[in-house]
């Protein structure tokens, strides 16, 4: 029996099956949940990698260019897009809709970890991050002062931050702008190279002076005692004293090849803002 026969040999019972579906739609209509930001996986993955004070052109060519093949030949990818500034790489992965990017982010781990030997050994571990909605912030809170700008971070970092992340439902509070501390050794090349003594050197001395090191620990009677050597640069005046190398007996001191070790007003932030600057400068 077709459709148009039932129908008309049967109204009754064709009215009550369209008043059903009617109800039935009409009910799951009204329990449908409505999210700003619904439980959605992108298949998205990020690789950040950081590797401060190097050019932007040599991050491309060290960091960037080597993860970028790796990533490139995990199954099931889209696109990959990168891009390289002073000092940090990051690279984005795009899969095909219906990859587990739990797996995937797990293969994109093991194929870095393939050519972490062949980057250099002063970056830090790259970074998966899985893109997920849910960390993108919900409210954003502008601060101002009669402070200078590293000092007004300072007091949100120390004060303001922890006192948000406190609050009940609030995952986590990120801080963005504003000035960090930063400590600049001008080295005057020309006194290097009167001595011979490498760059590297002076980096390497500064690195494994500001240290902090566990010296073990001493029991004496009922009583167990913490050992620390406390090497962390507290002042200026410590690292213009820091000894670099010994030559004729006698020791050579970074203040003697550096022009000044000194505390800019500034820092990374402006050192950053002011690249974007001039590259805007440069546009048409």
């Amino acid at each position: 029996m077709r459709i148009p026969e039932f129908s008309v040999r049967r109204p009754v019972t064709v009215l009550m099956l369209i008043l059903i579906i009617v109800v039935l739609g009409a009910i799951s209509f009204i329990r449908l949940p409505i999210e700003l930001m619904p439980d959605l996986t992108y298949p998205v993955a990020a690789v950040i990698t950081s590797y401060e004070g190097v050019a932007s052109e040599d991050i491309e060519t060290l960091v960037t260019k080597p993860i970028d093949a790796a990533v490139s030949k995990v199954k099931n990818v889209k696109t990959v897009s990168s891009t390289s500034q002073e000092g940090l790489s990051i690279i984005v992965v795009e899969f095909e809709w219906g990859t587990n990017i739990d797996f995937a982010a797990q293969d994109m781990r093991d194929s870095i970890g393939v050519v972490r030997d062949y980057l250099p050994s002063e970056i830090d571990d790259p970074i998966v991050v899985k893109f997920d909605p849910a960390m993108i912030p919900v409210i954003a809170y502008g601060i101002t002062g009669n402070r200078d700008l590293r000092n007004l971070r300072t007091l949100v970092k120390d004060e303001i931050k922890d006192r948000i992340e406190m609050v009940d439902g609030v995952a986590s509070a990120m801080i963005m702008g504003g000035r960090e501390r930063e400590i600049q050794v001008l080295v005057d090349r020309a006194k290097l190279e009167s001595m011979q003594i490498p760059l590297q050197q002076i980096i390497a001395r500064l690195r494994y002076e500001n240290l902090n090191l566990s010296g073990g620990h001493v029991t004496r009677g009922h009583t167990e005692y913490l050992l620390r050597t406390l090497g962390e640069f507290e002042n200026l005046g410590q690292i213009r004293n820091t000894v670099v190398a010994v030559q004729n007996g006698a020791p050579v001191y970074i203040k003697v090849h550096s022009h000044s070790c000194r505390h800019p007003q500034g820092g990374s932030e402006r050192r950053a803002r002011e690249q974007s600057q001039r590259a805007d400068s440069f546009g048409d």
